[in-house]
């Protein structure tokens, strides 16, 4: 018994020193990401991916409202069969213009990550050198915790940007 009682209390030493030794961190991931150069330049390519999306949407309006105001203006002079086929026609269209937003809006988000991956890894790798180098345990997003103690952790914000060579 006083084998147990004694391996417990040595477990107890262990632990709380384990605990007390540990080191945490927090930064504000999004924040450092903003300051980083390449996404300045990876917002600007996105844009220009947008507009082109965006140009090629429009020549498919563009078509849609022209072949509608065709097909109102002469709705009284088309057979059945003729307006029907207009019907079909428009609505076709306007099938394709949805399609056509559903693929551009997934090729966008595709290009998001294609071009963020490379930035992302680079902020990640920056966080892992400065949590080794400097003996962190955790270093936490201050955007995901639900509480973080402002006097038990350090802010490593700092150290991160001056590992990925941003200036202030």
């Amino acid at each position: 018994m006083k084998l147990v009682k004694s391996i417990l209390i040595v477990a107890m030493v262990v632990i709380s020193s384990a605990t007390f030794a540990q080191k945490f961190g927090v930064l504000s991931v999004q924040e450092v990401m903003m300051k980083m150069p390449e996404v300045e330049e990876d917002k600007k390519k996105l844009e220009e991916i947008q507009a082109s999306l965006v140009a090629d949407m429009e020549v498919i309006q563009k078509e849609y409202q022209t072949k509608f105001q065709e097909y109102q203006k002469n709705l009284n002079t088309y057979s059945a069969t003729m307006r029907e086929q207009k019907e079909k026609d428009l609505q076709s269209l306007a099938n394709r213009m949805q399609e056509f937003e559903q693929v551009a809006s997934q090729e966008l988000q595709e290009q998001q990550q294609l071009l963020y991956a490379p930035v992302q890894q680079k902020l990640t790798d920056a966080i892992t050198k400065v949590g080794k180098d400097n003996g962190f345990t955790f270093i936490f997003n201050k955007q995901m915790p639900l509480y973080v103690s402002e006097t038990e952790v350090a802010d490593v914000t700092s150290l991160v940007e001056a590992a990925l060579g941003i200036k202030k």
